[in-house]
């Protein structure tokens, strides 16, 4: 029986282990999928551009937007805020004690809806 050192083992990395086949697909699968949600997000700016008049028709849809449209995207500005940078940062600076936070933006939130959106 002959022996080998443990140097000699060779370990291959677990990136190996996919065929370069498969990685070509996957590869080829998310860069048509981004340049398709590029196209939709120009053809979208587009729209907006032909159909906005003036600054007001820009930012506030010339005052034509409904208030819950206007409490959803407020909301949807705070959370995305909050919830990408905030909360984890509070969590883990602080640990799971601050868990209450989700609480507070739930409330917050509910409060957005049956407060601001009747205005």
């Amino acid at each position: 029986m002959i022996s080998r050192p443990l140097s000699s083992i060779y370990y291959e990395p677990l990136f190996y282990t996919f065929s370069p086949s498969y990685l070509e697909v996957l590869i080829h699968g998310l860069l048509t999928a981004f340049i398709a949600y590029l196209v939709v997000l120009f053809l979208v700016a587009l729209y907006s551009n032909y159909r906005a008049n003036s600054m007001s028709d820009f930012v506030i849809g010339g005052r034509s937007i409904v208030s819950p449209v206007a409490a959803l995207s407020a909301g949807a500005s705070d959370m995305s805020e909050w919830l990408l940078l905030g909360l984890p940062g509070a969590i883990s600076l602080s640990g799971l004690v601050v868990c209450w936070i989700v609480f507070g933006l739930v409330v917050g939130a509910l409060l957005n809806w049956s407060l601001v959106a009747k205005r």
